[in-house]
């Protein structure tokens, strides 16, 4: 485990709430652009988020303006664990980012 993930705050609530919340909003396509980052953040903020279910990928299928949030946070970053966590959640793979699985960075 990394120094990141184990330090990352725990989402409002629960992370399974924020699950919850991502697969509720994957759906809607009234979703307000504020909200669609915000989630965006909670996701990226909430790492633990890959070990228990993938369901949030879907949320980032449906909103275009999150591919284009994290693709973004991506190209701004210097941190090497929240690279490979992003290149894993943009490519659809986060479940490669479990701690004590191999990842090339």
């Amino acid at each position: 485990m990394t120094e990141e993930f184990l330090n990352a705050e725990a989402a409002e609530g629960s992370d399974l709430a924020l699950l919850k919340e991502l697969n509720e909003s994957a759906d809607k396509t009234d979703l307000s652009a504020f909200n669609v980052v915000k989630l965006s953040q909670e996701l990226l903020q909430h790492p633990a988020l890959v070990c228990v279910d993938q369901g949030y990928q879907a949320f980032i299928d449906q909103h275009d303006l999150a591919r284009e949030y994290l693709k973004t946070r991506l190209q701004l970053t210097t941190s090497k664990f929240t690279k490979k966590y992003l290149r894993l959640l943009l490519e659809g793979d986060a479940e490669k980012s479990i701690p004590g699985q191999a990842v090339n960075a």
